[in-house]
């Protein structure tokens, strides 16, 4: 594992940057976000915040100098089992809304968050088996996670545009 500590570093420093991005815009757009009748853009902004803390989450866990990999595999199996459900709850609220959206739109955009906590799940049974060398397949998901968040941050961004040009216009 101390092979990865210095990608893990980099990915932590980097999840907590776009993090605290992710504050600074929703505390700038706080009535445009969190309105009740902004849903989407609220969900958007807790699916990003959810996968950012998880791969900061992990990045810390990993640089941790004695944990052991069945304890970083059965924190995995917890966390991501957790968040996993979180996000199918999301999920289907956000599809059932339809939030003028395509269901088939918000499908593909949480899909991708689940394809990462099935990584992290499947990284977590490996390593809680004694797999030790499943670093890789954790980078793995926390990447899909990383560029989940990214992609959906800045889907809120456009989001947060849309609708300021849309007051303008009235």
């Amino acid at each position: 594992m101390q092979a990865w500590e210095q990608f893990y570093e980099m990915l932590g420093g980097v999840a907590a940057t776009l993090l605290g991005l992710l504050f600074v815009s929703v505390s700038i757009n706080a009535e445009t976000i969190l309105g009740p009748a902004h849903t989407h853009s609220r969900h958007l902004a807790e699916q990003a915040f959810q996968n950012y803390l998880m791969v900061l989450i992990i990045s810390l866990m990993i640089v941790i100098p004695t944990i052991e990999p069945a304890t970083l595999g059965q924190t995995l199996l917890w966390m991501s089992g957790i968040w996993g459900l979180w996000a199918i709850s999301r999920a289907a609220r956000s599809i059932m809304n339809s939030e003028a959206l395509g269901w088939i739109r918000l499908a593909r955009r949480y899909t991708v968050t689940l394809v990462g906590f099935a990584t992290l799940i499947y990284a977590g049974i490996q390593l809680t088996k004694g797999a030790a060398t499943k670093p890789d397949i954790v980078a793995v998901g926390a990447m899909i996670l990383l560029i989940s968040a990214t992609v959906v941050s800045w889907e809120l961004l456009i989001k947060l545009a849309q609708d300021r040009y849309a007051r303008k216009g009235d």
